[in-house]
């Protein structure tokens, strides 16, 4: 049978949504392991299986505040997203900012320049024109927008505290309206010859503090790739809290609703005035060491 079904049974107060939710939040093991799909296939009388019987509230409604528009003019509106919210639409969740923005504000050109995971938190540059919109785009493919985010990672960070992660990434798998990458376990040379499959990534990092189990972390992503961020910290062994779907186990048994990931700050030259702008957004409390 498949795990939300065993579950299901074995915790009949439970409702399916339920299940999954927490699920997705990391509070269920199958052999040790954290096992985040409803349907993966389990067999009860082998399988050792923990689920931590935790309702988790369900995403609040997604509602546009005034307080979160931390930039407006006649080019951009650069918000500062919630957690559990798309940036765009996707199959099956209906509520995106794009489209909420774009009502509120009743624009009838309102495009992202780049995008957050639904559940990372931060600043998002949204463009009110073609033109702004092509020469964000172009600002970011020429590095000439530095994008700063702060993480909360999993255990006492005890390694170097500053730093960079380079490497090559590929799709692991593609299912169920979700995307895991990896690690490439490649050579440079090999690499480059197949640009389509290999991505190159590299983030700088620098720890801000630390405790007896987390660490904060301040993150400068030089390449856009997707997940990047959550990989590079994975696999130095700091995966960040709340983050089921690149780590299987946690020294920090604590669940979370979301994974531990904020866009704090962003710093370019306006595409229109050329103006420098550095914009910041404050972490959720949750974020606090």
């Amino acid at each position: 049978m498949n795990l939300q079904k065993f579950l299901k049974e074995k915790y009949p107060d439970f409702s399916s949504k339920e299940i999954k939710r927490a699920l997705e939040n990391g509070a269920c093991t199958v052999n040790g392991r954290i096992e985040i799909f409803a349907t993966k296939e389990i067999d009860p009388r082998k399988d050792k299986i923990t689920f931590k019987p935790q309702k988790f509230k369900a995403q609040e409604k997604l509602e546009i505040k005034k307080d979160h528009i931390v930039f407006e003019d006649d080019d951009l509106l650069i918000y500062n997203k919630e957690a559990g919210h798309a940036c765009m639409a996707t199959e099956g969740k209906k509520a995106n900012l794009h489209e909420e923005l774009k009502k509120h504000f009743k624009l009838r050109f309102l495009e992202p320049a780049h995008r957050l995971d639904k559940d990372t938190s931060g600043l998002i540059i949204f463009c009110k024109k073609a033109n702004s919109l092509k020469n964000m785009m172009q600002a970011f493919k020429d590095k000439h927008i530095e994008k700063t985010y702060i993480a909360v990672v999993d255990g006492n960070w005890s390694i170097a505290e500053s730093g960079s992660i380079e490497n090559y990434l590929e799709l692991e798998f593609k299912k169920l309206g979700m995307q895991k990458w990896k690690v490439a376990k490649i050579r440079k040379d090999q690499a480059e010859k197949n640009k389509q499959r290999f991505k190159y990534s590299k983030t700088l990092y620098k720890l801000i503090k630390k405790t007896k189990d987390a660490s904060l972390i301040e993150l400068k992503p030089q390449t856009g790739r997707t997940h990047q961020i959550r990989i590079h910290l994975s696999e130095l062994g700091y995966p960040i809290l709340g983050d089921s779907l690149y780590a299987k186990n946690f020294k920090n048994k604590k669940l979370y609703s979301r994974h531990l990931l904020h866009a704090y700050q962003l710093s370019f030259k306006h595409p229109l005035t050329k103006q420098t702008l550095m914009l910041t957004a404050k972490a959720p409390n949750i974020f606090s060491l």
